[in-house]
């Protein structure tokens, strides 16, 4: 088994080279729904505070951080389902 869980971590845990890394994260960004998408680059790539992305939209502030999590959690993906794996284990 220590030998199992070594193998899991290694896998799981590699550095993969930034561009590797960017490339899924532009995979996982276009699985997004449209407004969720939206929310979350207007976010990051456009350097935009809640309040204004939430102006800018006619939605609310609380709906701005919901779009923000669900695509952080979308995009964190399978790394941390090795963590959900292991509690089932012990």
């Amino acid at each position: 088994i220590i030998a199992f869980l070594a193998m899991l971590f290694y896998h799981f845990f590699q550095v993969q080279p930034k561009q590797e890394k960017l490339k899924d994260i532009d995979i996982k960004k276009d699985s997004l729904p449209d407004k969720c998408r939206q929310v979350f680059l207007m976010s990051k790539r456009d350097n935009m505070k809640y309040q204004e992305i939430a102006q800018g939209l006619g939605i609310s502030e609380k709906t701005v951080e919901h779009h923000i999590s669900k695509a952080l959690k979308t995009l964190r993906g399978k790394e941390k389902d090795i963590f959900y794996c292991l509690s089932w284990m012990a």
